[in-house]
C-alpha cells in the first residue's frame, strides 16, 4: 500500500511538474519588437496581434505591460490562452473602423472549453472610431473582470453561444462564462446610419450558467436617441441559468413621446428566457425588458428581486420599472423598490400571448407618476394587450398573485389606477391582497372587461383615499366568482377634483372604455361628463 501511494505521488509531481514546464508568460511591450522579440520579458513582442498568433498552448499567458498599443488586425486568441494587464495603463486600442470587427475575439466551434481569463486591460475605442472591444463565439469558461471598457461606437463585449451569427438558439450552450468587476462606459449604439436599432455595451446569447456581477455599466454620454442599452440580448438571446447581480447600470433617461420614438427607456433587454434568469441586488436607472420567458426545467422562468429602480427625478417622459413583452410563465417579481417610475411592473402580453404563473410580492413603489400633470397615465402594475387589429385574439391570463405590494404616488401627480387589467379575452385565478394603496385618482384597481374574470379574489388590502370610494373599478361586466373580505377601507380625501378638464386623462379613459361598455353603462359614463364639470365648477 505504502508502494502504491508512493508511486502515485511521484505521478502527481510530475504531472505538476510536466504542466509548469508547458505553460509559460509571455510578454508583449511599446518598446517591443514584433521581429526581434521571443516574447520573454527581456525581450518582449510589440503587439497583441503577434503575441496571440505565436501563443497557442494551454495555461500560457500573455502579460501586456502598461503603454498603448494601437493594433492593425483583430488578436485572435486560442483556447487556454489568459490575457492579463497591470490596470488602466494597459490600453489597446486599434486602426481600423470596420462595423463589426472587434479588437479582441476568441471563437471557435460550440462547446469548445476556453479555459482562460481576460484582466486587468483598458480597450479604447477611442471617442466612437472602433466598432467592437471583445466577442466570445462557441466558447466556455471565459472570464473578463477587472477591465475598463469605454467609447466603443456600436458594441462593447458579446458573449454568444453561436458561431455563424444566425437568430437562433445555439445547438451547444456555452457554459460558465463571467463578466464581472468591469466598467463598461459608452459602447451601445441606437440609430446608426438610420438603423434604428439597439446595440447592447454587454450584449448576451446562448449563455448557461452565466454570472455578470460588480460591473458599472453606463450608456448616457450619447446625444438622445442615439443611445443603445446598458445589456442587450444578441441572436435573439437565449438564455438559462444566468445571473446579473450587484451591478449599478444606468441609462440615459428617455425623451420620447412613445417606444421607438428617439429610442427605447430600455437598461436591460432580453428575450427568450428559458428558464432560471435571475436578477437581484443591482441599483437600475432604466427599465428591464423580458420578451418571451418560461422555466423550461427549472424552478423558474425570471426572478427579479431585491433591486433598486430609481429615476433621480419624475420625468414629463414614460418611465417604465420592468416590462415582460408577449408570453411569460413562472415569473417572479418581488422585494424591489421603485422610485420616481411611471409604470413600474408592465405586462405588455400582445395577441395570442399566454401569461401564467405570475408573482408581484412585497414591492415598494415611491413617488409614482410623471411630471407633465396629475392624472396621467401612469400605475404601479399594470396587464395590457397593446394594439391589436380586428381578428387578433387578446391575451390570456392564469394565476396571478400580487400580495404585500404599498403604492404611493407622487403628491399632486397621482396616476389614476394602482393596478390595471385591461384588454384580455380572459383572466382565471386572480388574487390581490395584503397591499397598502394610496391617493389613486380613479380607483385603486381597475379591470376592464370585468365580466372576463373568472375567480378573483380581493383581501386584506389597505386602501387609503383613492378614487371610486375606495373600491375596485369594474368596466364591461363584473368577474364571476368575486371575493372581497377583511380589506380597510380607510377612507380619506381624494385629490382637488378642480384639476380634471376635458383634456383630463379620466375624459380620455372614459371616452375609450365608452366605445367597449354595455349599453346600461354606455348612458352612466354619459351622465359623468356633467357631473364632473359642475364639481369643477362648484369647486
Amino acid at each position: 500500500m505504502n508502494l502504491l501511494f508512493g508511486r502515485l505521488v511521484v505521478i502527481v509531481l510530475l504531472l505538476i511538474a510536466f504542466n509548469r514546464g508547458t505553460s509559460q508568460t509571455f510578454y508583449i511591450s511599446p518598446n517591443g519588437s514584433d521581429t526581434e522579440g521571443n516574447g520573454s520579458k527581456s525581450l518582449p513582442w510589440r503587439s497583441l496581434s503577434k503575441a496571440s498568433s505565436a501563443v497557442n498552448r494551454q495555461g500560457s499567458i500573455i502579460h501586456v505591460l502598461p503603454g498603448i498599443y494601437r493594433e492593425n488586425a483583430t488578436c485572435y486568441v486560442a483556447p487556454g490562452v489568459s490575457l492579463e494587464g497591470e490596470g488602466k495603463g494597459s490600453i489597446l486600442q486599434s486602426s481600423f473602423s470596420d462595423e463589426w470587427i472587434p479588437i479582441l475575439a476568441l471563437r471557435s466551434p460550440e462547446g469548445t472549453n476556453g479555459n482562460q481569463h481576460i484582466s486587468g486591460l483598458t480597450f479604447d475605442g477611442q471617442n466612437l472610431f472602433t466598432s467592437w472591444a471583445i466577442k466570445v463565439a462557441g466558447r466556455n469558461h471565459v472570464e473578463i473582470r477587472d477591465c475598463l471598457i469605454r467609447d466603443f461606437r456600436d458594441r462593447g463585449v458579446i458573449f454568444t453561444g453561436r458561431i455563424d451569427n444566425e437568430e437562433l438558439p445555439p445547438g451547444i450552450y456555452s457554459i460558465g462564462n463571467s463578466f464581472h468587476d468591469n466598467e463598461l462606459i459608452n459602447c451601445a449604439a441606437y440609430n446608426i446610419n438610420g438603423n434604428e436599432y439597439g446595440r447592447g455595451c454587454l450584449n448576451l446569447g446562448g449563455q448557461d450558467s452565466m454570472d455578470i456581477y460588480n460591473n458599472f455599466i453606463s450608456q448616457e454620454s450619447r446625444p438622445d436617441g442615439y443611445n443603445g442599452f446598458p445589456i442587450k440580448y444578441i441572436n435573439n438571446g437565449f438564455l438559462k441559468r444566468t445571473r446579473i447581480f450587484k451591478n449599478n447600470i444606468s441609462k440615459k433617461p428617455f425623451v420620447g413621446k412613445f417606444g421607438g420614438d428617439n429610442g427605447w427607456d430600455f437598461a436591460i433587454e432580453l428575450w427568450n428566457v428559458v428558464g432560471m434568469v435571475e436578477i437581484f441586488d443591482n441599483t437600475i436607472q432604466g427599465a428591464t425588458d423580458i420578451v418571451i420567458s418560461s422555466k423550461g426545467d427549472y424552478k423558474y422562468g425570471v426572478w427579479f428581486h431585491d433591486n433598486k429602480v430609481i429615476q433621480k427625478q419624475l420625468s414629463k417622459f414614460y418611465e417604465s420599472g420592468i416590462i415582460f413583452e408577449f408570453s411569460n410563465s413562472d415569473v417572479i417579481v418581488e422585494h424591489n423598490s421603485f422610485s420616481n417610475i411611471s409604470g413600474a411592473v408592465l405586462f405588455y402580453a400582445q395577441k395570442n400571448s399566454v401569461l401564467t404563473s405570475i408573482k408581484v410580492h412585497n414591492n415598494k413603489f415611491y413617488n409614482l407618476g410623471r411630471e407633465d400633470g396629475p392624472g396621467n397615465n401612469s400605475k404601479g402594475i399594470l396587464f395590457d394587450c397593446g394594439d391589436i387589429k380586428e381578428g387578433d385574439k387578446p391575451f390570456v391570463a392564469r394565476d396571478i398573485t400580487i400580495t404585500d405590494n404599498e403604492f404611493f404616488p407622487a403628491k399632486g401627480r397621482e396616476p389614476m389606477f394602482g393596478i390595471e387589467l385591461t384588454g384580455h379575452s380572459k383572466i382565471s385565478d386572480l388574487k390581490i391582497g395584503g397591499n397598502k394603496f394610496s391617493n389613486f385618482r380613479t380607483a385603486f384597481i381597475s379591470i376592464n372587461p370585468g365580466k372576463l374574470v373568472d375567480s378573483l379574489s380581493v383581501s386584506e388590502n389597505t386602501m387609503v383615499a383613492n378614487g371610486n370610494n375606495n373600491d375596485p373599478l369594474f368596466l364591461n361586466g363584473k368577474p364571476s366568482n368575486y371575493i372581497f373580505e377583511r380589506n380597510i377601507n380607510q377612507g380619506g380625501t381624494l385629490p382637488s377634483i378642480s384639476q380634471f378638464g376635458k383634456q383630463s386623462p379620466l375624459i380620455r379613459k372614459l371616452y375609450y372604455e365608452f366605445k367597449e361598455s354595455e349599453k346600461v353603462l354606455y348612458i352612466a359614463m354619459f351622465l359623468l361628463i356633467p357631473v364632473f364639470w359642475l364639481s369643477s365648477r362648484f369647486n
